[in-house]
């Protein structure tokens, strides 16, 4: 795990410093329902598991957020 993040970190060294970033995948991380300072919304899922305690972490260090726990689902799309 640490490898990818290391691997997505060189290749947004390529960016330019006002390039407009998303990183998208699936992170298999359970972020859970707690915010987290701008990084997290109020809608994700359950409880944080050790994917989402790394994923959160890493987004503090990239000043990113993860935007679909800021959108409400329906339940059958959770």
């Amino acid at each position: 795990m640490e490898k990818f993040y290391d691997d997505i970190d060189s290749a947004m060294k390529q960016c330019r410093h006002n390039d407009c970033v998303l990183v998208l995948g699936d992170f298999n991380a359970k972020v859970g329902s707690d915010t987290h300072g701008g990084i997290t919304g109020n809608w994700g899922l359950g409880a944080i598991n050790e994917r989402g305690e790394a994923l959160t972490e890493w987004c503090i260090q990239k000043d990113l957020c993860i935007a679909n726990t800021f959108f409400e689902k329906k339940p059958e799309k959770l």
